[in-house]
């Protein structure tokens, strides 16, 4: 049996296809899906329920690492998925990755694909040179699905209430512990203009400074060659690069100048349709 974990916080329009995704008849007995709604004030608990599979719990605390840990109390079966209610995966994906644990990994994750066709030609150049780096290819963070074996669950007590979750469960693992399968991939949708992807950037890096300051990470991030390295092996990206560093640039000075808080988890719309 195969546990997953949603959290959910006001995912009424796209929750229950979700769940149907996850628990149809041909699935019966496959997976162990608990929906873990938190401070939902949009019938997200309702419209989970009506998919008429799954296990769904309403609390109020709008946090997902409180919903994460809630999932883990009631959950006894590994591997163990953690997958955010907007990302569209199949059972026989997760059972592809389940596999991929069951051979001796501790974390994975699928490989992603960023949908940027409604996005900007500045926010495509970002995400061409976001999806080239290091630590796109072989970190779990960023994927909105991450599965873990007993073992590697064990890695970690309770959840700490973090906003970059990803990032601190990253940290957690060398590169020989965890691997993005090539083999399943799930789409990401990009912002659609620059003012989004700042909004998105500043969320991500001001989570992830929370981690570096009250959980350092056991294992750095994977850099490799880095942007130098994409220049040389592809000359003609330069221009994304250059686009990238410039949004990166921007949104560490607008930290530096007082960014947002991460004490408060919120639903990323970024990746809505």
């Amino acid at each position: 049996m195969i546990s997953v974990i949603v959290p959910a916080h006001n995912e009424a329009a796209t929750i229950r296809e979700a769940v149907e995704r996850l628990t149809g008849p041909a699935h019966s007995g496959t997976l162990d899906v608990v929906v873990v709604c938190n401070g939902c004030t949009d019938g997200t608990a309702a419209a989970a329920q009506s998919a008429g599979g799954g296990r769904v719990v309403d609390i109020e605390t709008p946090s997902k690492a409180v919903a994460m840990q809630v999932g883990d109390d009631l959950s006894t079966d590994f591997p163990r998925f953690y997958l955010d209610a907007d990302i569209a995966v199949s059972v026989e994906q997760l059972e592809r990755l389940a596999a991929a644990l069951d051979g001796g990994l501790l974390a994975v994750a699928p490989s992603v694909t960023y949908d940027v066709s409604r996005s900007s030609p500045a926010v495509r150049a970002y995400f061409r040179a976001l999806s080239r780096l290091p630590a796109q290819v072989s970190g779990i963070s960023g994927t909105g699905c991450m599965g873990l074996s007993r073992e590697g669950r064990e890695r970690f007590g309770s959840w700490p209430v973090l906003v970059a979750d990803d990032y601190y469960l990253d940290g957690l693992f060398a590169p020989h512990e965890k691997a993005r399968l090539t083999d399943v991939t799930v789409v990401v949708r990009a912002p659609r203009g620059v003012k989004d992807l700042v909004t998105r950037k500043l969320r991500t890096l001001s989570g992830n400074r929370q981690v570096d300051r009250d959980h350092p990470r056991r294992h750095a991030v994977e850099r490799g060659r880095g942007l130098q390295g994409i220049v040389r092996a592809e000359p003609r990206r330069l221009l994304d690069v250059l686009v990238f560093v410039a949004v990166s640039s921007w949104c560490r000075f607008r930290l530096l100048r007082g960014g947002p808080s991460t004490q408060v988890w919120a639903r990323d719309r970024s990746r809505e349709a």
